[in-house]
């Protein structure tokens, strides 16, 4: 196996098991059993394509030789980006009547 598909499947298989950990962590102490709310579910997925992003840019940065900063102040951008679009979207979400 290559070393280029290996580090994808290394930071894919990473993100991904901060994903299971995450959620059963949230299921068992957390909820107690009970299934994420909607909410929980969302912000399990933005922490998910946050921790893709994440190890995607450190792969790029060890291959293309980025310098350390470089690569924090990318890491930071695709942190803002990801926290702004869920902040847009929550926005847009319509208020559930039964709430109000």
């Amino acid at each position: 196996m290559s070393d280029i598909a290996q580090d994808f499947i290394v930071g894919t298989g990473g993100a991904l098991l901060f994903l299971a950990i995450v959620w059963i962590w949230g299921r068992v102490f957390v909820m107690r059993g009970r299934p994420l709310s909607s909410v929980q579910k969302k912000m399990l997925g933005y922490g998910f394509l946050f921790m893709l992003g994440l190890a995607y840019t450190m792969t790029f940065a060890v291959w293309f030789k980025w310098p350390h900063p470089l690569m924090w102040g990318i890491i930071a951008g695709w942190g803002v980006l990801v926290g702004f679009t869920a902040w847009w979207r929550h926005r847009r979400e319509k208020p559930n009547p039964r709430t109000q």
